[in-house]
């Protein structure tokens, strides 16, 4: 492979180093929660403080947790999980070490002798509307159980054909999906955090309004997730969360009420951009952990929206805009974009030149020699899509962003993004 043989004029190693750059300004008007890699527990950080979790710097949206409680203490809030007798469990408060380090985690025991609608407890119903996506999530530990599935408990809810019964079942013993029924795999989210507990959620779609909710059944590992209850065996619960969201994102702690979380802004202006971009050309390299999101990963802005280099909000390819309207945008499309977004990690490079503009991604270079001027611009955004009211987030991890003074070439850049 041909690697530059120059060394990049800024690098931002999110990653490795754990704090921002003195060049970086970032804000959030809420505090919010992350998964600590130091200590492996859930953690609230105060107002205007990054957060920085296993793979770099974590950019999000705002986002609003619906239910009003992530963890049943009492029998007045455990209607969150809801246990009635038709759910064939009993459920515990306060039965064990939770996430964050609290001794906030319920136990959910499965009902002696009972299978015709399997062992499990159902959030609460949210108000749906038809054509919105919603995730759930919830922080799960293997007790006795090791199987738990997320199904959903309305028929509202379809999964990722639009038709109704959707099903991920997760092995908690191995640490692994071992089954799913018409749900993406862009759609799950199955993440180790610590002493057991993992991170588990779908997001799905909403085909007509009304109340909505989700299943956590706890199964024996059998396909019709149903079981003859022994009585004493289950599985432990924490950090029950709904969105109106095409992702599911951090934590936010709902204790009485809906907990809600600000977006993050991380952004570079004046003498700390200008002292290392070249206006006239170069090249950026972006790694980010959510491929889906990739675009909101670095973008370069000019006076409002009339000077831009960007990757583009509908599809995977770069967009550069001199002056004018929107009809004077300039595209660069990569080749199978649909192979490059995905919810997997994501290394990308686009570059810019008079008449020679590329973008890369997984070693595969699309170019543009035709176009002719590049744009003026004065600023970079983190984890941002818009520079003019829009409010697209990364929803994921920044990793590392390294920015080259001159257009790398195509060799180089596939070298870099495989």
């Amino acid at each position: 492979m041909t690697y530059p043989q120059i060394r990049p004029k800024v690098i931002f190693d999110f990653q490795n180093s754990r704090q921002l750059d003195h060049r970086i300004t970032f804000s959030r008007t809420s505090g919010a929660n992350y998964h600590n890699p130091d200590t492996g527990l859930v953690t609230l950080t105060p107002v205007n403080v990054a957060r920085f979790e296993k793979k770099g710097l974590l950019i999000e949206e705002a986002g609003t947790n619906v239910l009003n409680w992530h963890y049943p203490s009492t029998v007045s809030n455990a209607p969150n999980y809801s246990h009635s007798s038709n759910h064939r469990t009993t459920i515990t408060g306060l039965a064990a070490t939770a996430p964050d380090g609290t001794q906030t985690a319920c136990r959910v025991t499965e009902n002696l002798g009972t299978d015709d609608q399997g062992h499990k407890f159902r959030t609460t119903n949210i108000q749906g509307t038809a054509g919105k996506r919603y995730s759930f999530s919830c922080y799960v530990k293997a007790g006795e159980r090791t199987h738990v599935v997320i199904t959903r408990g309305m028929s509202r809810l379809a999964g990722a054909d639009g038709s109704g019964y959707f099903s991920v079942q997760a092995n908690l013993e191995i640490g692994e999906i071992v089954g799913t029924n018409n749900v993406n795999s862009e759609d799950i989210i199955f993440e180790y955090i610590s002493n057991g507990w993992y991170r588990f959620g779908v997001t799905c779609n909403c085909i007509t309004t009304g109340a909505i909710n989700v299943n956590y059944q706890m199964t024996d590992g059998g396909s019709d997730f149903k079981h003859i209850g022994d009585g004493t065996s289950g599985m432990f619960f924490w950090g029950n969360q709904a969105e109106e969201s095409d992702f599911v994102t951090s934590l936010m702690r709902s204790e009485g009420s809906q907990a809600s979380r600000a977006a993050d802004t991380a952004h570079i202006t004046l003498n700390n951009f200008s002292s290392w971009y070249n206006q006239t050309e170069g090249t950026m390299l972006v790694s980010v952990t959510n491929g889906i999101r990739a675009k909101d990963g670095a973008n370069l802005y000019g006076s409002g929206n009339v000077r831009r280099v960007m990757l583009n909000q509908s599809n995977f390819r770069l967009r550069y805009q001199t002056v004018g309207s929107v009809t004077t945008f300039q595209n660069v499309n990569i080749d199978s974009a649909n192979n490059v977004r995905t919810a997997n990690p994501l290394k990308y490079a686009y570059a810019y030149k008079p008449k020679d503009y590329a973008l890369s991604a997984n070693g595969s270079t699309s170019t543009d020699t035709i176009r002719k001027p590049t744009t003026t611009v004065n600023r970079m955004l983190l984890g941002e899509e818009s520079a003019f009211g829009g409010s697209g987030r990364l929803n994921g991890a920044i990793s590392r962003i390294a920015y080259y003074d001159r257009r790398l070439s195509n060799a180089e850049m596939e070298a870099i993004t495989s």
